[in-house]
């Protein structure tokens, strides 16, 4: 039993050094992400996790100089030339800041915080031609949108979103 000075133990003596009882509402349940939702955006962390490992690769590559092969066809001798220099560095830059930024809308998404972020990550892993990451992440981008625009987890989205609006 309490009072506004403290608590009652069971003989009936008030404990003056007893902190005060507050009440605070029941949390309500977060909304939890479906199998397929989680599959999808792991998929997606890990094309991007891939694509994030070749591009810092060759982001330190680019720094170095050229090695050509006398042996090469032309068209591979001038690539061979183009992956050193500012260029290829700030191009590798920006395919590393790409595969972040697809991985962290892959986290969003299976923490069913942003549906926006999930359809944004999804169509910039099937456009992201770094590193030819596209070739996996064409047909990951593809399933991670058909999951993302399913009714049961649009619904799952608009619930959540309600919820963090009424908190």
């Amino acid at each position: 039993m309490n009072n506004s000075f403290g608590d009652v133990n069971p003989y009936g003596e008030v404990n003056p050094y007893a902190s005060p009882v507050s009440y605070a509402p029941p949390r309500r349940q977060r909304e939890q992400a479906p199998g397929s939702l989680l599959a999808a955006g792991m998929a997606l962390v890990l094309v991007a996790g891939i694509g994030l490992a070749v591009s810092i690769y060759n982001f330190v590559f680019s720094f170095g100089q050229p090695h050509i092969d006398p042996n090469a066809p032309e068209f591979v001798r001038e690539i061979q030339r183009g992956a050193v220099g500012p260029v290829a560095t700030a191009l590798q830059g920006g395919f590393m800041m790409l595969n972040l930024f697809i991985i962290a809308c892959a986290v969003q998404m299976m923490k069913l915080k942003s549906w926006g972020m999930g359809v944004t990550g999804s169509v910039l892993a099937m456009i992201n031609i770094g590193s030819c990451c596209c070739a996996a992440g064409i047909p990951v981008g593809l399933w991670s949108l058909a999951v993302l625009t399913s009714p049961d987890v649009m619904t799952i989205f608009s619930a959540t979103k309600s919820q963090d609006q009424s908190a």
